[in-house]
């Protein structure tokens, strides 16, 4: 690797195994190499690339604007998730790019349980089919647009991974709390909700379900913390444009 390459500070590509073997598994990782180098030159972008995921320092990756992920995602994606894990408990994660070669891992149900596994959403982890990368109509003009985009939504995804984890807590309390309130419904509430039914036309169930929708939403809708975390998603888009 030149020196240049291993400058450190805004980009980060890592990989799985040393690149010594992933180049004898598959020469066109060096394509892969060079369409980054292309487009993030040194002149314009400070790049630090490391070839052993095991000695990154998870605390001291706020500093990197992107961190571009590439490896081979054998036996499935445990490996992958591990490492992306650690990273989405991070309070600024950097925006990912994940380069695979795992062409299910696109697919819709594979994609959610990717994303659940990871807990990074599709904000913050951009998920690129190595065979797009390569072709001509993408290339490094392709990955540097890419780039920049997430980057851009950085902020966004930052929020909406920390909304969504606090939404995952609230929701289960929620839960139990209208299970509580349910148990202790009487006869006069019930009849209460079927005479609306009936004035409304409208079958019991539909109004019942309502009911109890209406229950669990407040205990939702109630909870300051997840108030918060909305507004902090609501300020992130207020500030993001597409220009």
């Amino acid at each position: 690797l030149s020196d240049s390459f291993k400058n450190s500070l805004s980009t980060v590509s890592l990989t799985y195994k040393s690149l010594s073997s992933l180049y004898q598994e598959n020469e066109w990782l060096l394509r892969i190499k060079g369409l980054i180098t292309k487009a993030f030159p040194t002149d314009v972008y400070d790049v630090k690339y490391l070839e052993n995921v095991d000695n990154i320092n998870i605390d001291e990756l706020d500093q990197f604007d992107l961190l571009i992920v590439d490896w081979f995602l054998e036996n499935g994606y445990s490996q992958s998730s591990d490492l992306l894990l650690k990273l989405s408990e991070k309070d600024n994660l950097p925006a990912i790019i994940l380069l695979t070669s795992h062409e299910n891992i696109l697919e819709s149900n594979t994609k959610s349980d990717f994303y659940i596994k990871t807990r990074i959403s599709g904000a913050g982890l951009t998920i690129l089919n190595k065979k797009e990368i390569r072709a001509e109509s993408f290339g490094y003009i392709g990955l540097r647009m890419l780039a920049e985009k997430a980057i851009k939504q950085r902020p966004i995804a930052n929020a909406s991974r920390h909304y969504i984890k606090q939404w995952e807590n609230v929701l289960e309390s929620a839960k139990q709390n209208t299970i509580k309130s349910l148990w202790q419904l009487d006869t006069f509430i019930m009849k209460s909700i079927h005479t609306d039914a009936i004035s409304d036309s409208q079958p019991y169930s539909n109004h019942f379900h309502d009911f109890i929708s209406r229950e669990h939403s407040w205990h939702m809708e109630t909870n300051t913390t997840l108030n918060t975390y909305a507004e902090n998603l609501g300020t992130a888009l207020n500030e993001h444009n597409y220009n």
